[in-house]
């Protein structure tokens, strides 16, 4: 999704940088290529942020982890200085968390990571990871301007299920809940939206259908209404066949 995010960018002219902390150039080359596409045009930052910083080993006075930390923030915004982005991916937050150690300084991080982006106006695409319960991510919601989550589940039948649901995007109306989705060769993320209730459509009176006799249709209010089931009763010779006849016959004329 990421990719795509960034190939729909420079399709449209834009300038477009993916920083990655967790997965290496090459590995996104061989991503891109299961699809039949290429990186082109798209920069590439491959940081490390769990390696340990030249001259980190010989600090008395600082921790290593601060060292890291500010090395990788650096390195991050002089690639958005020299490129001036217009859409950037971040993966992942998960390595800053690992890092920072604790939420308040990851907060504070992304604070000043999003201000810094903000003013540069770059829209950014955020990566982090969660686990089965579903922990990690909560610090970043409230930061976040919107927030999509993805989801798989292997049932005891079928193929792997695979969901997307966007449950925050700031100032935007969104159709709530999950909503399928696939990874397809050539395609990448494939999504199916959900069916919603739209909006109430003005009413409309509909269409009457007629047996052919005025008084008879004006004592059932202008004639049966289309898809409707109504149910004849009578003894043996009252003329119910001949009703019925009615409106076949009426039928047959329209």
């Amino acid at each position: 999704a990421a990719l795509q995010f960034l190939r729909a960018g420079i399709e449209a002219g834009e300038k477009c940088i993916y920083v990655s902390l967790s997965q290496t150039a090459a590995e996104l080359e061989s991503i891109a290529s299961s699809h039949g596409w290429t990186l082109d045009g798209i920069r590439v930052e491959e940081l490390s942020a769990s390696d340990a910083v030249n001259g980190a080993a010989d600090q008395t006075i600082f921790q290593t982890a601060e060292l890291r930390l500010d090395e990788t923030r650096q390195a991050i915004e002089r690639a958005i200085e020299e490129h001036k982005p217009s859409r950037l991916v971040y993966d992942s937050l998960l390595e800053i968390r690992l890092i920072t150690g604790d939420t308040p300084r990851f907060r504070r991080e992304l604070i000043a990571f999003k201000s810094f982006l903000a003013k540069r106006n770059v829209v950014a695409l955020l990566l982090d990871t969660q686990d089965r319960e579903g922990n990690h991510g909560e610090e970043v919601e409230g930061i976040a301007h919107g927030v999509i989550r993805f989801d798989k589940s292997l049932e005891d039948y079928g193929a792997v299920r695979r969901r997307v649901e966007v449950s925050k995007m700031r100032g935007v109306p969104v159709a709530d809940g999950y909503h399928d989705m696939a990874i397809r060769e050539g395609e990448g993320v494939v999504v199916f939206p959900r069916i919603v209730a739209g909006a109430p459509v003005e009413e409309t009176k509909p269409e009457l259908i007629k047996s052919g006799v005025a008084t008879l249709d004006e004592m059932f209010g202008g004639g049966q209404e289309s898809g409707t089931i109504t149910l004849v009763i009578g003894q043996s010779g009252t003329g119910k066949s001949t009703m019925a006849s009615l409106y076949s016959t009426a039928a047959l004329e329209r």
